[in-house]
């Protein structure tokens, strides 16, 4: 069933987005599969049947090791509940979620055990939906995930990216962007926050691999094979906030020994394809560069 199912993700995989693309995304996925918590001989792990594939196939197409990928700390400095995180993360988060909402929305306090509590910025995305259900009467749709990317070069610049995920542009209705409507950059102190949904267009696409061998959207894999269909294949992760955030810092930076650290904060727990783009732009970097953190 395990290799059945991953063929047919293969196979429809081709079909959709081409067998160029994928074959792309194959060669980046060589380079970090291992690295980032792919077996590193996938035969291994199936007791009835052996099979030829390796750990970059298995990483794209297999959804057991896609979750291993996901769960696994591999491939980042930090990967982890807002709970587990440095001080200095947490401090962070609140930081930028208080500065884009405009007021205290996260308070960094500790259990009655004396450890640090999660953060609980996932109830961030009911108060965005609030917000915009007031300014446009729309009614409440499915939670949007809220994230940021703050860098700080090695030039000693601090810059943090905002995006809501989806392409509704909801980005703009959080407090500091909508007092700053149609503006793409704001100060904030020496800060530079950026909206970067403001005019932007990204592509709806679940596979998207750069020329230069750089993953900014891949499938999900195959849970469940009883209610699987084709659309599922086709879902445009290119959307999910990660994956937009990343494809805009890519840009702006090709070079990412420019970033000195990358701090990731976002109200989901990265999906399974976020995730894999996440550790291969943390992978690119200086070693111990990234650090994510959820909830």
């Amino acid at each position: 069933m395990v290799v059945y199912t991953g063929s047919l993700n293969s196979n429809n995989m081709v079909r959709i987005h081409g067998q160029e693309a994928v074959e792309r995304a194959l060669r980046a996925m060589d380079e970090i599969a291992i690295s980032i918590g792919s077996h590193a001989n996938p035969p291994d792990t199936l007791r009835l049947l052996k099979v030829d594939t390796s750990p970059a196939e298995a990483a794209l197409f297999d959804h057991s090791t896609r979750m291993i990928i996901r769960n696994s700390t591999d491939g980042a400095a930090t990967w982890s509940l807002s709970k587990a995180t440095p001080d200095s993360v947490r401090d962070t988060t609140a930081e930028v979620f208080n500065t884009l909402f405009q007021k205290t929305v996260i308070t960094l306090e500790s259990s009655v055990q004396g450890g640090p509590k999660a953060l609980k910025i996932d109830d961030t995305m009911r108060q965005l939906q609030e917000l915009i259900r007031q300014k446009t009467g729309r009614p409440l749709h499915n939670p949007r995930n809220i994230a940021f990317v703050e860098i700080k070069t090695t030039a000693g610049v601090r810059e943090v990216y905002v995006s809501v995920s989806g392409s509704k542009r909801d980005t703009g209705f959080l407090p500091l962007f909508a007092k700053n409507r149609n503006m793409d950059e704001v100060k904030v102190g020496s800060t530079s926050y950026f909206n970067i949904d403001n005019g932007m267009r990204f592509p709806e696409t679940a596979l998207s691999v750069t020329p230069q061998g750089k993953l900014q959207a891949i499938p999900h894999t195959i849970d469940n094979i009883e209610t699987y269909t084709p659309a599922l294949t086709s879902r445009p992760t290119s959307l999910d906030t990660e994956s937009k955030l990343i494809s805009v810092i890519r840009t702006k930076y090709p070079d990412p020994k420019d970033l000195d650290s990358i701090t990731i904060a976002t109200t989901m727990a990265p999906c399974d394809s976020c995730a894999v783009v996440m550790k291969q732009f943390g992978y690119d970097g200086s070693p111990g560069a990234l650090q994510v953190t959820w909830k």
